[in-house]
């Protein structure tokens, strides 16, 4: 009998436990610090056009992001599976997320950790036809990757699936096409309650 009951006891920690993971719902604050590929730094020149931060927020299945001027930046609504490209001008790109993947994807996990915002942070390398990206993510970060199945615009189904779904808290984007890297690292990360009418978007925002 008393066997039963730890073993009762022990399935009831193991199944709180798993129940209290949950996909992250909440807010990321990046900085962002642009080079060019020799190394000095243009952020000054380059932030004018993509913005100091990117205050991103994600409930599971839907995302946005505003720069720190607060001028949204980019929206994904998961229902129709559409991606908003929003301008400074308040005029909006409305893309098929279902389109837009790069016809090559790379993935390479590497043996690198860095500590990122408090927490520790694998990585891994993507390269793609646009270039070459570094990602920093953590297990304790993460979302549902099934969520996205039908998201490729940017490669992001590819790189969640990668990753189990866990969200990049750096990112490192090499253009050498363009001449430049963009450090993307995450200050701030608090979770809190994001509904799907968080994620309509604004009347003020023309559609092209």
């Amino acid at each position: 009998m008393r066997k039963t009951i730890c073993l009762f006891t022990l399935l009831a920690v193991l199944f709180a436990f798993k129940s209290s993971e949950k996909d992250f719902a909440g807010k990321i604050v990046y900085q962002s610090k642009f080079t060019d590929l020799a190394g000095n730094d243009i952020t000054d020149r380059m932030a004018a056009y993509l913005g100091r931060e990117q205050h991103y927020y994600i409930n599971g299945k839907n995302y946005k992001s505003y720069d720190e001027k607060e001028n949204l930046t980019q929206l994904y609504q998961a229902a129709t599976n559409t991606y908003y490209a929003v301008g400074k001008d308040k005029t909006a790109q409305k893309i098929d997320a279902a389109t837009g993947a790069s016809g090559k994807q790379t993935v390479k996990h590497l043996e690198g950790r860095e500590r990122i915002a408090g927490y520790d942070c694998k990585a891994l390398q993507m390269e793609t036809d646009a270039g070459m990206v570094v990602y920093y993510y953590s297990p304790r970060v993460k979302v549902d990757p099934k969520a996205y199945a039908k998201h490729h615009f940017g490669d992001w189904k590819a790189y969640l699936e990668a990753t189990q779904g866990c969200l990049p808290l750096k990112q490192v984007i090499t253009s050498t096409k363009n001449g430049f890297i963009w450090a993307m690292t995450a200050v701030v990360v608090e979770g809190m309650a994001l509904k799907d009418k968080d994620f309509e978007l604004p009347q003020d925002i023309r559609v092209k």
